[in-house]
């Protein structure tokens, strides 16, 4: 055992890395500590190599490991039934363990690894199954995988004590006969005797295109009512066409697809021919561009992104509201693709195709390519500068209708839920994608003289009676921060007409107290916990003054100079040009902000953007007087007819379309409530008590 891991508080049973691991030291000595490195692990075992990356390598917060492995042991008997508990607890152990660092995969790496994205990894190491077969099927599904450049280990390459002596080499060799033109910097390392040979190398960067090459390709599904489309208007995309009902009443010289199976089986089945291109868009035969798919073809590598589709032009008929085009705007990052006409590059289309398959309809790939899209820190595009026209009436389906029952049995596949329609950042028409032209709605540019602060907002905190009444605690941490001064106003807003439980502030002149009127009281009394919440919530939202409104939860605990970070938020904020926005003075452990998604959105020295469809925690939350309306009237129309819907999905949802929702640089406010009202589990902030930014101690 290496002497790091022999003094650490491990449990391992068996040793075949430590006489591999002066040749690992070499080869990852430039990654130590590297931000946002991604490892594949196939084959972790009790986790004895997993451990050395983690102690080693992977101590940056932001860098992770996906570890692959069927943990059972039928040719090692006596962890069979313990593997996975072992392994967990070890990595577990590990100092630069946290949640999320390590994603744990349990089942056939022929199965799963064609579930992730592709070029997702910089390092893999290889150690799984040694049968030949399954060697040659993991190295070719691990090529696909990693970035151009990125360094792969495979163990055992000499391995001749295989149980059934059927060694992995000749896996290797014809993996390395079929690849030699796209590998590099290929390396064999014998480690101390007796270790069999480990095999290194690098994928090699792919090559650029010559220019005359047609980048893109449009795959058009056509029934037999089909309009001709136009040919290609540049050398820079070809055009097939699927058809499934029979020959369409027009000539076409081109290539045909006759194939009766829906458009994305019939693309799937057909992986050669679409890896001649970059990019393949995957259309309905009432598609039409309002500009050209040369336009759309450029917009699209322009943003960067892997998935896309244009807009729909706005008279065109819609299935989601998301998908119409916004004229101002170049495109859009989204969390959301429909399936009417995706864009995918070809790096990704086998790995989000290859679940249609199994499925007619398919509506189930919008929520398979978004989720895993997110889970590689990447963002979907919505192209608005080239839209297209939708040319027949949305058809409308029914919940019987078997795509539904479909769709369900797809998410519950893949453990899915429906994707998300959130648009998260933006660019405006002329914007370069960069910082140029790059714009978070609700931004505007600063005055030409910046405007003296807004006046003080009152602090309104929305209360309920409970086994362990925690305004107490809050009032008091409230009352011992800087805030507490003779101009400080609070107000009290209690969910019945006989708040008892407030009785104590009534003698305090900086606090109100706001009770149910009897009559709202007894019409509210049957409601379920969320719809009491949305009410007592709008109580806050509608005592909005000039100067907005703070609006606080009774279970938090106040930072001391949370007041003075406040107001220096929104000075900033005021003078940097914000008039209308939402800001979280809360945000919960594993929030994103801007900067995991689009680092192009707009922040401060004090704030930054908050993506929206991420929000959740209403704790502590400021509004200026236009949106607390707006929340007030969106919460007033929807969070009573969908009481089910907790508060801060409901301004999830309303900030997503304004989206001018933004975020203190630190958590200013501690969620303390651990006895809930049910509403929703316990959480926590990171950041609460941390230093600002750009200051210690």
């Amino acid at each position: 055992m290496s002497g790091e891991l022999r003094n650490m508080p491990y449990t391992f049973t068996t040793d075949w890395f430590t006489n591999h691991e002066a040749n690992w030291r070499r080869h990852f000595a430039p990654y130590y500590g590297r931000p946002n490195l991604r490892i594949l692990e196939l084959g972790s075992f009790e986790g004895r190599s997993t451990c050395w990356l983690l102690d080693h390598v992977l101590t940056h917060p932001t860098s992770t490991i996906t570890c692959v492995d069927t943990f059972t042991s039928p040719w090692y008997v006596p962890l069979a039934d313990d593997l996975e508990s072992r392994f967990d607890a070890n990595v577990r152990a590990s100092a630069s363990w946290r949640e999320g660092k390590v994603t744990r995969l349990r089942g056939e790496s022929g199965r799963l690894l064609r579930q992730l994205p592709t070029e997702l990894f910089d390092i893999a190491y290889v150690d799984g199954s040694h049968e030949p077969e399954d060697v040659l099927e993991d190295l070719a599904l691990v090529w696909r995988l990693m970035k151009p450049g990125g360094m792969v280990i495979c163990d055992d390459y000499d391995l001749e004590n295989h149980p059934e002596r059927r060694f992995p080499r000749p896996a290797f060799d014809a993996f390395l006969h079929c690849f030699a033109p796209r590998i590099q910097d290929l390396a064999f390392h014998k480690g101390c005797d007796p270790a069999p040979t480990q095999l290194v190398f690098r994928r090699k960067p792919e090559l650029n295109r010559t220019a005359s090459a047609r980048r893109n390709l449009v795959v058009r599904s056509c029934g037999p009512s089909a309009l001709p489309m136009a040919p290609a208007d540049s050398d820079n995309w070809d055009l097939i066409e699927h058809r499934w009902g029979g020959p369409p009443a027009y000539d076409w010289a081109g290539t045909v697809w006759n194939d009766a199976d829906r458009k994305f089986r019939a693309a799937i089945r057909r992986l050669p021919v679409l890896r001649r291109y970059d990019a393949i868009a995957v259309i309905d035969d009432d598609i039409v561009p309002a500009t050209s798919w040369s336009a759309i073809f450029e917009l699209f590598h322009r943003t960067g992104a892997r998935v896309a589709q244009p807009a729909l032009t706005p008279d065109s008929p819609w299935s989601h509201e998301i998908t119409v085009q916004q004229p101002a705007l170049s495109y859009r990052w989204t969390t959301f693709v429909e399936v009417q006409c995706p864009i995918l590059r070809a790096d990704v289309i086998e790995a989000y195709l290859a679940p249609a398959l199994a499925y007619e309809f398919n509506w189930g790939l919008e929520s398979f390519w978004s989720h895993h899209e997110l889970a590689a820190g990447r963002l979907l595009a919505i192209l608005d500068a080239t839209p297209v026209h939708h040319t027949r009436p949305v058809v409308g389906y029914g919940r019987k209708h078997p795509a539904w029952s479909e769709l369900d049995r797809f998410l519950a596949e893949y453990g899915l839920s429906r994707a998300r329609e959130s648009t998260v950042g933006c660019v405006a028409v002329g914007g370069s994608g960069g910082q140029a032209g790059t714009v978070a709605p609700g931004d505007a540019e600063p005055d030409a003289a910046a405007p003296e602060p807004s006046a003080a907002p009152h602090i309104a905190i929305l209360t309920v009676g409970r086994t362990e009444n925690y305004i107490d605690a809050t009032m008091a941490s409230l009352f011992a921060s800087d805030a507490a001064t003779d101009a400080m106003r609070v107000v009290l807003f209690a969910d019945t007409d006989e708040p008892r439980y407030l009785e104590k502030y009534r003698a305090d002149p900086r606090v109100e107290i706001v009770a149910l009127p009897p009559d709202r009281a007894a019409a509210i009394c049957d409601f379920d916990k969320h719809t009491r919440f949305n009410n007592n919530y709008l109580r806050c939202l509608e005592s909005a003054g000039t100067s907005g409104v703070l609006i606080f939860e009774d279970d938090v605990e106040f930072r001391p100079d949370w007041w003075l970070r406040f107001r220096a938020v929104q000075r900033e904020m005021e003078e940097v040009g914000h008039k209308s926005f939402g800001l979280a003075l809360y945000a919960p452990e594993g929030t994103p902000s801007c900067d995991l998604f689009d680092p192009s959105l707009r922040r401060g020295k004090n704030y930054c953007s908050y993506v929206a469809c991420c929000f959740y925690g209403t704790q502590g939350m400021y509004f200026t007087q236009d949106v607390a309306r707006s929340a007030a009237e969106f919460i007033r129309q929807e969070g009573f007819h969908y009481g089910h819907l907790p508060g801060d999905i409901l301004l999830n949802r309303l900030f997503d379309r304004q989206q001018n929702l933004y975020a203190c640089a630190r958590s200013l406010v501690q969620h303390v409530g651990r006895n809930t009202t049910g509403i929703g589990t316990f959480h926590q902030s990171a950041t609460f008590g941390l230093a600002w930014p750009g200051e210690t101690g």
